[in-house]
């Protein structure tokens, strides 16, 4: 389970590869429809401080942030298994 701070430090990460333009962007969540950044950012932080990984892949030209999702201590999916990439 990740800290707030941890947390925060990851979302902030996430953030500044945007460079303030994620209101630009999709974000596909794995099982959900594309939501927009304030969800996909609540969504994030759940996952973490539930103790789950949570990995993102940036398409600039596509606008979109994919994300993928795995329990603690199990095997880090591949996008492929996650998002048909």
């Amino acid at each position: 389970m990740a800290t707030k701070e941890q947390t925060e430090i990851q979302v902030s990460a996430l953030l500044a590869e945007l460079k303030g333009k994620e209101h630009e962007y999709s974000f596909l969540i794995p099982g959900w429809s594309p939501e927009n950044s304030a969800m996909a950012l609540r969504w994030m932080r759940g996952q973490l401080w539930e103790g789950f990984s949570v990995a993102y892949r940036i398409d600039h030209s596509a606008r979109q942030v994919l994300f993928k999702t795995w329990e603690f201590g199990e095997p880090e999916p591949s996008w492929e298994s996650i998002h048909k990439c």
